[in-house]
C-alpha cells in the first residue's frame, strides 16, 4: 500500500516516461540552482580597487586641503570646519599618509583648539578680511573624531605622542559635551548643547567609544553607548517614526527623548545630511564590535531599502514619517549607507554599490562643491571594502 501510495505521488509529481526523462529533468535543476547561487554570489561582488581609493585621497589633497593644512569647503566661502579638519586626519591615517595627517593636525591644533583642549568649529574670513574663528563653539562629532585619528594614528605609526593629545581631547569632551540624565551619560551636539539636553544622533559613534576605553578608563563610555541607544530605541517607538531626526532633545532631569518641534528651532529636525550619517556609525560598530543592538537598529531601519528597491534612488531630505521633502540626489547618502545595506540586504547594497561606480568621476573630482560628497563616498566605500579598521 506505502509503494503503491509512493509511486502514484511521483507519477503525478514527475510525469516522467522513463528514467532518462527524470535524469534529464534532474540535471536542469540542479543546473538552475547552481547558476542561481553563482549568479547571486557574482551580484554581491561589488570591488572598489585600491587605485579608487587613492585617486580620491589625491583628488581631495588637491582640491581641498590648503598647503598650511586647512581643509576648506569651496562652496561655502573657503570656510574652515572642525569637521573638514576630523575627516581629513581619519582618512589621512586609513590611506597611510603620515605627512598629510601631520600637516592638517598642526594647522587645527594651531587654529582651533580651546582652552578645553577642544576645537572651534568654524574658520574663515571675518568682515575686516582677515581668516580667524568665526564660531568658538564646538561639534562634538569633530572633537571625537579628532580624538579616534590620533589613537588610531598613535598604533599605525607607532608614535606614543599622539596619545597624550587624544587623552586631552577626550577629558574635553567628558567635562564639556557629555550630559547625565535618567542614570545615563550623553553626547550632546557641542560645547553650546550640553546644558539643553540637545543630541545630534549621527554623533553617536559607539566603535570610537570602545576605542576610548582603553584610552580614558576614568570616564563611563559604556553608559553613552547602552544609554544612547536604548534612547534611540525610546524615541522610534514613542513617535512611530521611520527615520530619525538630525536634532532632538533629551529632557536632563527625566532623561525622556523627544523631538524638537521646528517652530521652537533653527535646527533641522528632519532627516537629512546629519542624520544619514548614523547608519554609517552604527554600521561600524557592528562591523567592528559585532554590537547586538547596532545589528537590531540597522535590521528595524527597512524604509530606506524600499525606497532604493522602488525607485533605485536615495534623496536628500525626508520627513521623518519617510515623505520626499528634496528629490535631490547626494552621493553623501550612498556612501554613508552602503555599509547598512550591505549588513541588512545584499540585493539592495549590490545596486547603491553598483550606482557609485557608474558614477562619472572625471565630472565628479573636476566640481569643487562636492566637499561633503567626497568624505563619505570615501567613508563608506572604505567601510565596505574592509578598508577602515581599528588597528
Amino acid at each position: 500500500m506505502k509503494l503503491l501510495t509512493i509511486t502514484t505521488w511521483s507519477t503525478v509529481v514527475f510525469p516522467f516516461s522513463s528514467d532518462s526523462d527524470m535524469k534529464r529533468y534532474l540535471f536542469i535543476v540542479v543546473i538552475s540552482v547552481l547558476c542561481a547561487v553563482l549568479f547571486q554570489c557574482k551580484k554581491t561582488d561589488v570591488t572598489f580597487s585600491p587605485d579608487y581609493f587613492n585617486s580620491s585621497w589625491d583628488n581631495f589633497k588637491t582640491v581641498y586641503i590648503q598647503s598650511h593644512g586647512s581643509v576648506i569647503d569651496p562652496s561655502q566661502d573657503g570656510i574652515t570646519t572642525s569637521e573638514g579638519q576630523s575627516y581629513a586626519l581619519l582618512r589621512s591615517v586609513w590611506m597611510d599618509d603620515r605627512e598629510t595627517f601631520d600637516l592638517v593636525y598642526t594647522w587645527t591644533r594651531k587654529n582651533l583648539k580651546t582652552e578645553d583642549n577642544l576645537f572651534s568649529w568654524k574658520w574663515g574670513q571675518a568682515d575686516d578680511h582677515n581668516w580667524k574663528v568665526l564660531d568658538h563653539n564646538t561639534a562634538s562629532d569633530a572633537d571625537q573624531d579628532i580624538a579616534l585619528a590620533l589613537i588610531l594614528a598613535s598604533r599605525k605609526w607607532n608614535a606614543r605622542n599622539y596619545l597624550k593629545d587624544a587623552k586631552k581631547i577626550l577629558k574635553g569632551i567628558w567635562e564639556k559635551e557629555v550630559f547625565h540624565a535618567g542614570g545615563s551619560a550623553f553626547i550632546s551636539a557641542g560645547n553650546w548643547a550640553t546644558e539643553q539636553g540637545i543630541i545630534n544622533l549621527s554623533y553617536f559613534s559607539p566603535y570610537a567609544y570602545e576605542v576610548f576605553k582603553e584610552i580614558s578608563p576614568e570616564y563611563n563610555w559604556d553608559s553613552v553607548i547602552s544609554g544612547t541607544y536604548n534612547k534611540l530605541f525610546e524615541l522610534i517607538k514613542t513617535y512611530n517614526i521611520k527615520l530619525v531626526p538630525d536634532f532632538c532633545r533629551i529632557d536632563v532631569r527625566s532623561g525622556k527623548i523627544s523631538l524638537i518641534e521646528k517652530d521652537d528651532t533653527t535646527l533641522s529636525t528632519d532627516f537629512s545630511f546629519d542624520a544619514v550619517r548614523l547608519y554609517w556609525r552604527l554600521a561600524a560598530d557592528y562591523l567592528w564590535f559585532s554590537r547586538n543592538e547596532a545589528l537590531r537598529f540597522l535590521q528595524s531601519q527597512t524604509y530606506p531599502v524600499k525606497l532604493w528597491k522602488k525607485h533605485k534612488k536615495i534623496y536628500s531630505a525626508y520627513t521623518l514619517g519617510g515623505d520626499v521633502i528634496s528629490d535631490a540626489e547626494s552621493f553623501s547618502f550612498y556612501g554613508s549607507m552602503l555599509p547598512y545595506f550591505s549588513i541588512v540586504d545584499r540585493d539592495a547594497a549590490f545596486g547603491v554599490a553598483q550606482r557609485i561606480q557608474n558614477i562619472d568621476y572625471r565630472k565628479f573630482y573636476a566640481d569643487n562643491t562636492r566637499y561633503y560628497d567626497q568624505n563619505w563616498l570615501w567613508f563608506g566605500t572604505a567601510l565596505y571594502a574592509g578598508k577602515i579598521v581599528k588597528y
